[in-house]
């Protein structure tokens, strides 16, 4: 705000002590709002709030990059020609033509400890089953045990499942983008490279990616938006493998939107509710806007 106030042309080129006058009482406003109000409102802030907040971002990391990742493998290799690549893009996308609940609710089953698929193949290669859906526990500690320190334990195997039924479901979205937009690439370029010498990785990273990037940038920006308002899969997981308790267990998936249901139908808590919804409106705008201004160092229109 200082920075803008001080860019307005209002205060004219001469008056440059008012100008820095204001600017400084504007850094001072707000570093004093920063040192004095930020810790206390941690210290004192509810700590439901700052949970739902953090696994809200677990929930952001450990989905967007990964379906990206992977449709953007899938999509490369669908462009491609192979024989049946049409029933292979269908079948990619049958995932999200289905009913959200209806497809979180057998996931839910998939994952229940006592005789669900995935326990069934884990016991079929001699490893232990596991409580999925029903673990507050970290991949980390379930991995090397509980001495690690506190940030390595991760997201909980609650969570963990959660991921991998939301990177199913949109892999065939983004699939799908992303075939268009390589669809939009000239192949006059490829030739062009292929006859300067370039090879398969030259093409992706050279010409692909590039090309690619207005792609890239919608579906981040839609996927990011989307995961921070994510609901309804998780309510039917959460609550299926818990017997109707929302969150998961100790709330380990119990994201900011989750929160904001539980607040107001739940606890009755109205105001509160709406509060939370203004700042997870703060909280998507803040980052989208951000990704507008960083977009113009990345993305490529031409």
């Amino acid at each position: 705000a200082a920075w803008w106030v001080n860019k307005q042309e209002v205060w004219g080129e001469k008056n440059k002590l008012g100008r820095i006058a204001l600017v400084s009482l504007l850094v001072i406003g707000g570093l004093a709002l920063w040192v004095v109000g930020v810790p206390v409102m941690a210290e004192t802030g509810d700590p439901d709030l700052w949970n739902s907040l953090k696994v809200t971002l677990f929930y952001v990391i450990g989905t967007v990059p990964i379906q990206l990742a992977i449709s953007l493998i899938l999509a490369y290799l669908l462009f491609q020609k192979i024989k049946g690549k049409t029933a292979f893009r269908m079948i990619y996308f049958l995932p999200y033509v289905t009913s959200l609940v209806a497809s979180s609710t057998v996931w839910a089953k998939l994952f229940n400890p006592k005789g669900g698929l995935f326990n069934r193949m884990l016991e079929a290669v001699g490893l232990p089953a596991l409580r999925w859906l029903q673990e507050p526990r970290g991949i980390g500690v379930l991995l090397f045990g509980p001495d690690i320190p506190s940030w390595a334990a991760g997201p909980s195997l609650a969570q963990v499942a959660v991921l991998i039924f939301v990177i199913w479901f949109w892999i065939g979205y983004d699939t799908t983008i992303f075939l268009a937009g390589l669809g939009n690439i000239p192949h006059e370029l490829y030739e062009a490279a292929r006859i300067d010498g370039a090879n398969g990785w030259h093409l992706f990273r050279h010409i692909t990616l590039p090309l690619l990037s207005p792609t890239t940038f919608f579906l981040t920006l839609v996927a990011i938006i989307g995961s921070f308002k994510a609901f309804a899969h998780i309510f039917v997981m959460t609550s299926t493998a818990s017997g109707g308790a929302v969150g998961g267990p100790i709330k380990t998936n119990m994201t900011a939107a989750v929160f904001i249901y539980d607040t107001f139908y739940t606890n009755v808590r109205n105001g509160y509710a709406s509060a939370i919804a203004f700042i997870l409106f703060a909280l998507i705008l803040a980052i989208t806007l951000f990704q507008n201004y960083y977009s113009k160092k990345w993305v490529f229109y031409s």
